[in-house]
């Protein structure tokens, strides 16, 4: 289900939400984009909020309950190297259960986000984050 407006949705892969998620275009329309090799698992319960942008050429997975932020950025694939001569590697994103990315959020290729995590708003994430204890 969405509020606002509608989210762009470019699937030559395979997108799966769960039951009730929810995503909100009103400050921006959510992007979620997988190509041939790409997949994308929203788990049930989750939040997308205005202007988010999935991106996935390998396997983007976020669990059931989490919470997206405005304008958080998520993609497997950097689509440029880092050096010259290497060629980008995509590189899965494991997104635990009630996981909380604040607002403008970067998600780096290669991440694993731990249940329970809270990332604070307008962070880089390019390392494992473990998983909270409640």
């Amino acid at each position: 289900m969405w509020h606002g407006k509608r989210p762009k949705i470019t699937n030559s892969g395979r997108i799966d939400l769960g039951d009730d998620v929810r995503i909100r275009g009103v400050n921006g329309r959510a992007s979620l984009m997988a190509t041939k090799t790409g997949s994308i698992q929203i788990g049930a319960r989750a939040f997308l909020n205005s202007g988010i942008f999935i991106y996935s050429n390998s396997a983007v997975s976020i669990g059931e309950g989490c919470l997206i932020g405005n304008g958080c950025y998520i993609s497997d694939f950097p689509f440029h190297a880092v050096h010259c001569d290497q060629a980008p590697l995509s590189r899965p994103i494991t997104i635990g259960r009630n996981v909380w990315l604040g607002e403008g959020c970067f998600i780096m290729p290669g991440v694993t986000i731990g249940d329970h995590s809270v990332v604070a708003a307008r962070s880089v994430v390019f390392e494992d984050i473990p998983a909270t204890r409640w």
